[in-house]
């Protein structure tokens, strides 16, 4: 006779044996929720703390409250500064030198610059972004003195953008 689901369902004769089963898959059941909401929990965490650190990367050069309108005319400047065509295989002013790539790449105040051998190298000013952290050598091709069209600092500092280990933009300060 086919089995219906308005049928009363009987229990085998030997209940104790259906019934210790019957909690062993219950107990693995159990295992394998729990599991699934520890993986469940770790994949928001890990969800949140990516858009965390996005939002962080993309307010470095955000206007700030309290900001003065000379940080305002920098961070403008960072936003519209366009890449000279250097070394890399690129349109010359075409990409952005800050965040052209995303998050992988970033501009920073010149903190120390020194020549080693008659090459440039620059020691960015990171605050926060640990990582950046280093001194970098920077290509002549990417130089602002050095192109047809150069562009000047905006307040007289020097500025270097970063992507993954190479310089991609240098603008020299006035005082240097």
């Amino acid at each position: 006779m086919p089995f219906s689901v308005h049928e009363p369902v009987e229990p085998p004769a030997n209940i104790e044996r259906w019934r210790e089963n019957t909690y062993k898959y219950r107990d693995l059941w159990t295992w394998e929720q729990e599991r699934l909401r520890s993986f469940t929990v770790a994949c928001v965490v890990a969800i949140l703390l990516l858009i965390a650190g996005l939002v962080t990367v993309a307010l470095a050069h955000e206007h700030k409250p309290g900001e003065s309108s000379e940080q305002r005319r920098v961070i403008e400047w960072l936003q519209r500064w366009h890449r000279p065509k250097g070394v890399f295989e690129i349109e010359h002013r075409v990409p952005l030198c800050c965040y052209a790539e995303g998050g992988k790449q970033d501009c920073f105040r010149v903190l120390q610059q020194r020549v080693v051998d008659g090459v440039i190298e620059v020691r960015p000013d990171v605050g926060d972004h640990d990582s950046y952290d280093h001194w970098y050598k920077v290509d002549t091709k990417v130089t602002e003195d050095e192109q047809l069209d150069p562009l000047d600092s905006p307040d007289g500092q020097s500025y270097v953008c970063i992507l993954g280990n190479a310089v991609t933009c240098f603008v020299r300060g006035s005082g240097v």
